[in-house]
């Protein structure tokens, strides 16, 4: 259902508030999101904390696909694509869909998932890997970490697309959207591009730029939302905060303390991620992979409700396992992105936890809205075996959310 034009103040309670003008959706703003306001972030201090992406605020998994089903049959109305035995759109054209890390890692593959036929998938990473075929940097430029890492294992996959979906949350400018582009262009050009966003504010100006922007460079660049319109005044406080020091988690054992451990080896043909990228049958493998894992997990289970957690940009998987697991499972991840909590129930993070992350302990990431839901257990997910004191301090932080059944699972074994 397309909502005509609206102008709305939204309040970010104990911040202030922003206006924002929608000019088309087929929901409701309040359908979509909650408000909250970055930590110490002066190139954009607010935030649009989703409700579908299973992020920040836990989520069920079927959300997600359900929204992102919506982007790919609006995409459809112009693409007349058949449908498969699954549903799927068969791609006429060799297609490669790019998610961007971290927030829309799962994003992306929930997309990829809408289509078949000779599509591939793969998201930006912040993380170096080794033996790609291809590979680029680019800029994030309003994130809190700018740079955006991108690998293929197949090298033809981007050389032979004919057309190129990439998958953000928000578009708010559109500046990392060309930014992509141009390194794309740079060494394989002639693509067509769609843009799959929840958000688009993109205002005249940005929208007469992209206007240009293909007019000067001969392409071709399509935008699909659930909502567009453009954000107008913003009046919020300062955003500047001193971080408490994390509590080092000196003898701390996580067994003492009810975690219980779970190491699922499974054959190394199986895929658990998307970082140098996916084809269909690959897809079919993390899919296996989820089922495989669920079978397993299912007989260790002892709760009713469910907060089943991903790891910073290691999403999607966690939530195939939750959409198949017995009971309610909601969905949410670890991030780098620090964020004010403000109790209040109109405010997106009313809950933090800060730790070491697990891969790094150099670094700090954050855990948002933890337990709110008065879920009785947890699942960790780790994509591949690391040690405990590794996990430690992000453990040792989700202990104070009062779960009675505790576990981590190691999806891939070494």
């Amino acid at each position: 259902m397309n909502h005509s034009s609206y102008k709305e103040s939204v309040a970010i309670p104990g911040f202030g508030k922003i206006s924002l003008t929608v000019n088309k959706s087929i929901h409701r703003i309040s359908d979509l999101l909650l408000m909250a306001v970055r930590k110490n972030n002066k190139k954009r201090n607010f935030l649009f904390v989703s409700k579908l992406l299973a992020k920040h605020i836990p989520t069920l998994p079927k959300v997600l696909f359900e929204s992102c089903q919506q982007l790919a049959e609006q995409y459809n109305e112009q693409q007349q694509l058949p449908l498969d035995n699954d549903g799927r759109f068969i791609c006429r054209q060799k297609t490669l869909v790019i998610g961007f890390a971290e927030t829309a890692t799962a994003m992306g593959h929930a997309v990829h998932n809408c289509f078949s036929g000779d599509v591939q998938y793969v998201h930006t990473t912040r993380d170096t890997v080794e033996d790609s075929a291809f590979a680029f940097e680019f800029k994030e430029e309003h994130s809190h970490a700018t740079e955006q890492l991108f690998y293929l294992q197949k090298e033809e996959w981007i050389k032979e697309a004919r057309d190129i979906i990439v998958v953000d949350d928000e578009v708010t400018t559109g500046k990392t959207i060309r930014n992509i582009i141009e390194q794309i262009e740079k060494h394989y050009p002639g693509k067509r591009y769609h843009v799959f966003t929840f958000l688009d504010w993109r205002n005249e100006s940005n929208r007469e730029a992209y206007k240009n922007y293909c007019q000067e460079r001969q392409l071709n660049i399509q935008f699909h939302s659930l909502i567009s319109g453009q954000i107008g005044e913003i009046d919020i406080k300062d955003n500047t905060v001193i971080d408490a020091e994390i509590p080092k988690p000196l003898n701390y054992n996580a067994t003492d303390n009810g975690w219980e451990f779970h190491t699922c080896n499974h054959s190394e043909t199986l895929i658990s991620s998307a970082r140098q990228g996916i084809d269909c049958d690959q897809r079919d493998s993390m899919h296996k992979l989820a089922n495989s894992i669920t079978q397993q997990m299912s007989t260790k289970l002892k709760g009713n409700k469910r907060s089943i957690i991903g790891t910073g940009e290691f999403m999607y998987l966690p939530m195939k396992c939750a959409e198949q697991l017995p009971g309610i499972n909601l969905c949410n991840a670890t991030t780098r992105s620090p964020i004010i909590p403000n109790d209040d129930e109109n405010y997106g993070v009313k809950r933090a936890l800060q730790f070491a992350a697990p891969h790094d302990g150099n670094r700090i990431e954050y855990l948002y809205n933890v337990n709110n839901d008065q879920c009785d257990e947890v699942l960790v997910f780790i994509e591949t075996i690391i040690t405990k004191a590794q996990l430690s301090s992000l453990l040792m932080a989700i202990d104070t959310a009062n779960y009675q059944y505790k576990h981590v699972v190691f999806c891939k074994g070494i």
